[in-house]
C-alpha cells in the first residue's frame, strides 16, 4: 500500500484562482506539483475517520483482479478502468507521496490536512458514536 499527499480540493481550486487572476500568461509553460501537506496511506485516514466518529473504520485494499471486477462490473468503459488501475499501481509505488509547497508558494496559505478534512466532514461518514 502506498502512500499520497492528498490535496483538499478547496486547496486546488485557489491554486487556480489565484492562476487566472493573475493571468494566465504569466503561468504559460508552467508546470505545477499540487498536494496536501503529508503524504498517508488509506489506512491511516480511515483510523482519522474512526478517530473523529469514535468506532472503527477499516480500509479494505483489494487486488488488481478484484478491483478491476468491481470496476468492470460498474460499467465503467475497459479504457477508464486501465487508468484507474495504473493510478493505483502508481499510488502504491509512492508516486503521489511528496508533498510540494506550490499551495503555499501560489496561495500564501499552507494546504489543509487530512485530518482537518475529515473533521470538517465527518458528517458524511455517519454521526460520531454516543
Amino acid at each position: 500500500m502506498g502512500r499520497v499527499a492528498l490535496v483538499d480540493s478547496r486547496d486546488m481550486a485557489a491554486v487556480f484562482a489565484f492562476i487566472l487572476t493573475e493571468g494566465p500568461q504569466r503561468h504559460v509553460g508552467k508546470v505545477y506539483d499540487i498536494s496536501g501537506p503529508a503524504a498517508v496511506t488509506m489506512d491511516e485516514v480511515a483510523g482519522y475517520i474512526s478517530a473523529a466518529l469514535g468506532r472503527a473504520v477499516e480500509y479494505h485494499a483489494r487486488t488488481e483482479a478484484a478491483h478491476r471486477a468491481v470496476l468492470e462490473s460498474a460499467g465503467l468503459p475497459g479504457l477508464l478502468v486501465d487508468v484507474l488501475i495504473g493510478v493505483d499501481d502508481l499510488t502504491r509505488d509512492d508516486v503521489y507521496a511528496v508533498p510540494s509547497p506550490t499551495v503555499f508558494d501560489l496561495t500564501g496559505h499552507a494546504p489543509r490536512s487530512v485530518t482537518d478534512w475529515v473533521h470538517e466532514h465527518i458528517s458524511l461518514f455517519g454521526a460520531p458514536a454516543a
